[in-house]
């Protein structure tokens, strides 16, 4: 499956942000690479609830979903520079220590680093519409990609899925 649901642009990223990389990566960011397993007990060191959010913007309401169900573990995946350093920060701010977040094509990290029967919920809140016909074939919510999610859900896992369009 081939979906490719952004356009990577660099954006404006503060020294805030620059230097919450710099400081905060390491304990809340995922590298990725063949190696990265995508389940709780290798991301937490429990059997707890694992939450995916994609394309979670500046990481707001996935920071305070985390903070709201300390029990449960969440990951964030966000293409965007900018949106992760905010979220870093947000989540050093907190002290969070159930969250994860992921520079990186969400697709690709269903696909290859998430054992189908994982996640217990995955969040997509207002993905990019791409209205021109042209770029219909952007939008991240289509059958492949939906399909790939049931597939990652664990049995009563549910999809939570907002847009505006």
């Amino acid at each position: 499956m081939t979906i490719r649901s952004f356009v990577l642009r660099q954006g404006r990223i503060t020294a805030g942000q620059e230097r919450a990389f710099a400081e905060h990566w390491p304990r809340y960011g995922l590298d990725v690479s063949d190696a990265l397993r995508l389940d709780a007990r290798a991301l937490f060191g429990d059997d707890r609830d694992l939450n995916l959010e994609i394309g979670f913007g500046n990481g707001e309401s996935l920071v305070q979903m985390a903070q709201a169900t300390p029990d449960a573990g969440y990951i964030g995946i966000e293409v965007h520079r900018p949106g992760v350093g905010h979220a870093l920060l947000a989540a050093a701010a907190a002290g969070l220590d159930n969250l994860r977040l992921i520079r990186h094509d969400a697709v690709a990290i269903l696909r290859d680093h998430v054992a189908d029967g994982t996640l217990a919920r995955v969040q997509i809140y207002f993905p990019d519409p791409w209205p021109k016909a042209r770029h219909h074939k952007r939008r991240i919510v289509q059958k492949p990609f939906t399909d790939l999610i049931w597939r990652k859900l664990r049995a009563g896992g549910e999809i939570h899925c907002a847009t505006d369009w």
